[in-house]
């Protein structure tokens, strides 16, 4: 009859795990930082866009904030995104990158529904929509702001 004997070091042996960097949500400055920066690269594109097709904007009146809209939706959905590596050039400066809880980039959809959120308010507040268009698309983008998609499908900034 034999009987295995373990030693008492190598009963209790784990696999060590390795250790994940520490990861740090950035500071305000920072961010206001990186906007500003983001906000002048985008009043460059406006000023450029608004220059060739000034004809075609103005007669668009109060839809042309759209085209802002579409512009800024555009630039941030690609660079937070694994396209843009997380980072706007605003964030880049200031070594701020856009990850998920694990690390990861956001793919597109993440980048671009986490765009939404914030971009929505800002660019489309006030604008007239048709009647029978506004009552459902409203009450969408309000519960989205009121009760937010969460840091889960939006992503969080991260410093380096």
């Amino acid at each position: 009859m034999t009987t295995d004997i373990v030693p008492p070091e190598e009963e209790f042996r784990f696999e060590e795990e390795e250790a994940a960097p520490p990861r740090m949500i950035s500071g305000f400055w920072r961010r206001l930082l990186a906007f500003l920066v983001d906000a002048a690269a985008l009043g460059l594109i406006g000023y450029l866009l608004g220059h060739f097709f000034y004809t075609s904007f103005a007669a668009l009146g109060e839809w042309g904030r759209l085209v802002g809209f579409l512009v800024a939706l555009i630039y941030f959905t690609l660079f937070n995104s694994e396209v843009g590596r997380g980072h706007t050039p605003g964030k880049l400066l200031t070594r701020i990158k856009v990850v998920d809880r694990d690390g990861n980039f956001l793919p597109l959809g993440r980048s671009l529904l986490r765009y939404l959120v914030i971009g929505v308010p800002i660019f489309l507040n006030g604008i007239r929509l048709p009647s029978d268009f506004s009552g459902s698309l409203s009450q969408l983008l309000a519960g989205l702001v009121i009760f937010g998609a969460g840091d889960r499908f939006l992503g969080s900034d991260q410093g380096k």
